[in-house]
């Protein structure tokens, strides 16, 4: 059932320039490690998980995405002007491949940048 759910929203991905394989991985991927706070859509939880969808800190640092998913963060990040102070955990145990897989979902499908 879930292999059906990736396929049938991989046919719905823009493909010029990203995989279709990638971005499908980065959806799985997302979902499993990152939706559970940051919401399936990206919205995150009120003033408490800042949202990755439409977000101008990962628009104005994108390249600093990776480091984040991989060692988490902790202190205050202003995010679309709301103050966020909550513990983002690392995610050590994921390889480079997931990492950017999710990297390029987030960018792509919540924030229409092509990295």
């Amino acid at each position: 059932m879930i292999l059906i759910s990736i396929l049938l929203y991989a046919c719905n991905l823009d493909t010029n320039s990203s995989s279709t394989v990638q971005l499908a991985s980065g959806y799985e991927l997302y979902q499993k490690n990152c939706a559970n706070c940051h919401g399936d859509d990206g919205s995150g939880l009120k003033r408490l998980i800042p949202p990755l969808k439409n977000a101008d800190f990962i628009l104005a640092n994108p390249q600093t995405l990776k480091e984040i998913i991989v060692k988490g963060m902790q202190g205050s990040i202003l995010v679309n002007g709301i103050q966020y102070n909550s513990l983002m955990p690392a995610n050590p145990k994921i390889s480079d491949t997931e990492v950017e897989a999710i990297k390029q979902f987030v960018l792509i499908k919540f924030n229409n940048v092509e990295n």
